[in-house]
């Protein structure tokens, strides 16, 4: 059975999006439009909503080793439940994404004159996947 997405999950990139490296970890929580889930009592992520997702990520791609900025969007629709619909809005399944990032500020490669990376579109297939956060603990 397949897990479906809620609000707090976290959408993460994976490297390489296309010829990009990004640096460091690059994730954020979803904010989901549907109704609350029961069991969680968290908002659902339905149709639409991969739309709103933006993710930041520092990279650098081959020559251009000084660090810029890359804005990673849900790049095609996700997989959508067949069985649960919330709002007259399927809800979306937690399987991998397309990823399409855009350089801004873009990264520079070095030398007596700096020149920015002039790729405006970095593609990246399946490099986006869903977590749930870990759940929290208290000590007794």
């Amino acid at each position: 059975m397949k897990r479906v997405l809620r609000t707090t999950d976290l959408l993460t990139a994976a490297s390489p999006i296309g010829p990009a490296m990004l640096i460091g970890k690059a994730e954020i929580p979803l904010q989901g439009t549907g109704k609350k889930w029961r069991d969680k009592g968290t908002s659902l992520f339905v149709q639409g909503d991969e739309a709103r997702v933006m993710l930041p990520g520092a990279y650098t791609a081959g020559a251009y080793s000084i660090p810029g900025n890359l804005l990673l969007k849900i790049d095609g629709p996700p997989t959508l439940s067949r069985k649960l619909k919330v709002g007259g809005k399927w809800a979306v399944l937690a399987d991998p994404v397309n990823l399409k990032g855009k350089p801004a500020p873009p990264a520079i490669q070095p030398g007596p004159a700096p020149t920015p990376d002039g790729n405006g579109n970095y593609p990246g297939q399946k490099a986006g996947k869903f977590l749930q956060p870990k759940a929290k603990t208290r000590s007794i």
